[in-house]
């Protein structure tokens, strides 16, 4: 079993107790991976 982090698991929180919708096992591959210029110039 695997520990989900301290981003994990404000992402989780984010998701469950906002009343969010989604699926964070599954949603949390599927973030895109950007570039540290990319992550400045948002």
């Amino acid at each position: 079993m695997k520990a989900l982090g301290p981003i994990g698991m404000a992402r989780y929180l984010e998701e469950y107790d906002n009343g969010g919708n989604g699926d964070y096992t599954k949603e949390k591959y599927q973030q895109p991976d950007y570039s540290v210029e990319e992550i400045l110039n948002m």
